[in-house]
């Protein structure tokens, strides 16, 4: 389901309409909606029972020898961290920080997360405004790791920035990185199902998407979104 996007725009071209991308954007978050319940609940439990039960062997000497210790507690460590991992790729299915603790928080750990798993130092800067209603909230983020995820695989860079910012009626959204940047003229006739994602999102909820970059002077992803997430309007 991951690919949805991908496989659809393949087949469908240019004539892939907007309505059509509006409903496969809903299914896929539906879809990685339920895969995170069913990680959350299911394998991750069970891995957390494997972890305390490697653990009580370990903690008891009478149990086995040194050498068994010694390999229980390596599976132990491999279970712990297969155990992170599946907390992540749920995470990154659908953040439940986004609907607990809200959009900042959920940017913040985001960067936070991406700049320790890549090596790029990422700023979180955000304002004490109104936050974001759910729809904006989970459209906002999604443009947030979509574009991180570009500039951790594609920009070469050596730092980035997320900026949040909330005025009296409007969201406003940048994502920078100082990397190799972009033609815009020469992708123009293929933007990627990446930066046409981000765009379909931005419309969803009535936004702005517009992208600045040009070779070796970084690229910025510019979003703005209306406060009551009104009906959509053509992106910039």
């Amino acid at each position: 389901m991951s690919n949805v996007l991908a496989r659809a725009h393949a087949a469908g071209g240019r004539n892939f309409s907007r309505p059509q991308t509006a409903e496969l954007l809903r299914i896929q978050e539906d879809e990685r909606r339920r895969i995170a319940r069913e990680l959350h609940d299911g394998i991750n439990q069970q891995l957390a029972v494997l972890v305390i039960g490697l653990g009580r062997l370990v903690q008891n000497p009478q149990s086995a020898r040194a050498t068994i210790r010694r390999q229980l507690n390596e599976l132990r460590d491999q279970a712990a961290e297969l155990a992170q991992d599946v907390r992540a790729l749920s995470h990154r299915l659908h953040p439940a920080i986004l609907e607990h603790l809200g959009l900042n928080s959920a940017l913040r750990s985001l960067c936070a997360r991406i700049s320790q798993s890549e090596g790029i130092p990422i700023r979180f800067v955000a304002d004490r405004g109104q936050p974001p209603n759910r729809e904006i909230s989970l459209s906002l983020y999604r443009i947030a790791q979509e574009s991180l995820h570009n500039v951790a695989k594609h920009s070469q860079a050596s730092q980035a920035e997320v900026r949040l910012e909330h005025s009296k009626n409007r969201f406003r959204m940048r994502v920078r990185d100082d990397g190799i940047g972009f033609s815009r003229r020469a992708d123009a006739d293929d933007p990627g199902i990446g930066l046409t994602g981000m765009a379909e999102r931005a419309r969803l909820v009535g936004g702005r998407f517009h992208v600045q970059s040009s070779p070796r002077r970084g690229t910025t992803i510019c979003v703005s979104v209306p406060a009551d997430a009104g009906k959509p309007t053509k992106q910039e």
